[in-house]
């Protein structure tokens, strides 16, 4: 039996995208014939975590200390956030980089065939790189957003920190036995790095929803859950929701669960819709998952500087409850709604659309989502289990 070890800072209970991610891929490489160990952080290092969450998968976890500064600080308090911004700026290739140690220090002895490290953070590809050369096993890159194209859109002056990044990341590239991406875009990016071909490694959904009741009466229902950072936005539909609000005879209502609740409420009384919107704040992720799935109409958005991502929301939502994505319509997530009719896309400029989108939504005139067997992780881990199998 062929032992992998995956790589990634996160594990439940934190809500991070790279906890799900590594839960679903090891549970399927489990189910297909691999010996699979995850190698992450403790949970203090990974917050947000959820209040009550899942413990450990039905594979071995590890979970060790990390230096990082500022991790046993109360989260969000100043001194915290002063510590990280110190360690952001001095520390390379990022803060979490005082892992790699610890991370050794727990794989030391063990048998491995491959170390699998899904990245950001940046450091999980050093501490790959350390743990495949200590065990002798192949190197896979799981690339879930750009490492050195992401620093020159995000600090496009910082010439020299690009310059070194990335030397890290080609030389790390050069010594990975296999390099995956999680969308189109990304991976072409990395495949003009490497100069061969990069299999895209999407991100899936669990498994296929069942049929959905179309609901055309009561309230309509529109849930966001999750954050705006990035400078996402969910003021367009507020100013939709203003001109539908005297069009439509169905009452509508807005939902926001998450942080950055602040800017949701401001954006709601500039457009005179804050009687039409509601701030839970920050849930536990199995609730604002239900909250979703219960809803009319789900949210998410992308925007124009991230368009080669696709959230990891959009794959909560995919086939159990009809999607409006707002963000540059030419981005993958936009496609993948398009490719697999998961809702309606709109530009975030599009406000006149976004109201066409609502009173579709009001009549019930939902789409029929297609292919999304191809979107579930049991699909994507058979494609992932021959990737690695052939690096044996």
């Amino acid at each position: 039996m062929p032992a992998v070890m995956i790589v990634g800072h996160a594990l439940p209970p934190s809500r991070r995208p790279c906890a799900r991610r590594v839960v679903r891929l090891g549970e399927q490489l489990q189910r297909l014939g691999w010996h699979v160990t995850a190698l992450s952080m403790l949970p203090n290092y990974t917050k947000p975590n959820d209040r009550v969450g899942p413990g450990n998968p039905s594979f071995e976890c590890l979970r060790t200390h990390a230096g990082v500064p500022g991790a046993w600080m109360p989260a969000g308090s100043i001194a915290e956030r002063a510590v990280r911004r110190v360690a952001r700026a001095t520390s390379f290739p990022d803060e979490h980089v005082g892992w790699l140690p610890f991370a050794l220090a727990a794989a030391r002895g063990r048998r491995c065939d491959v170390v699998v490290a899904t990245v950001p953070w940046f450091s999980t590809a050093l501490v790959g790189l350390a743990l495949a050369a200590q065990t002798g096993a192949q190197l896979a890159l799981d690339y879930r957003d750009p490492w050195s194209d992401l620093l020159v859109l995000e600090s496009p002056r910082a010439h020299w920190r690009h310059r070194a990044h990335a030397a890290l990341e080609g030389a790390i590239l050069d010594r990975a036995a296999l390099v995956t991406a999680v969308t189109p875009t990304l991976a072409t990016w990395l495949a003009r790095r490497i100069g061969r071909a990069v299999p895209v490694l999407p991100n899936a959904i669990d498994e296929l929803p069942p049929p959905r009741a179309v609901r055309a009466t009561g309230t309509l229902h529109i849930v966001h859950a999750g954050s705006l950072a990035y400078g996402r936005s969910l003021k367009p539909l507020l100013a939709a929701m203003a001109v539908a609000r005297h069009a439509t005879q169905r009452p509508i209502r807005l939902t926001h669960a998450g942080p950055h609740g602040a800017a949701v409420a401001a954006d709601a009384s500039a457009c005179g819709v804050a009687d039409l919107v509601d701030i839970v704040g920050e849930i536990d992720q199995a609730v604002a998952e239900a909250m979703v799935h219960d809803a009319d109409l789900a949210v998410a958005s992308v925007s124009e500087p991230y368009a080669y991502a696709t959230p990891g929301k959009l794959f909560q939502i995919a086939g159990r409850t009809p999607l409006l994505l707002i963000g540059p319509l030419h981005g993958d997530a936009a496609c993948l709604v398009r490719r697999h009719v998961l809702g309606w896309t709109r530009d975030a400029t599009d406000v006149q659309g976004m109201v066409e989108v609502l009173a579709a939504a009001e009549r019930g005139d939902w789409p029929s989502p297609m292919g999304l067997d191809e979107l579930t992780y049991a699909a994507v881990a058979s494609h992932y289990d021959a990737m690695l199998r052939a690096i044996l």
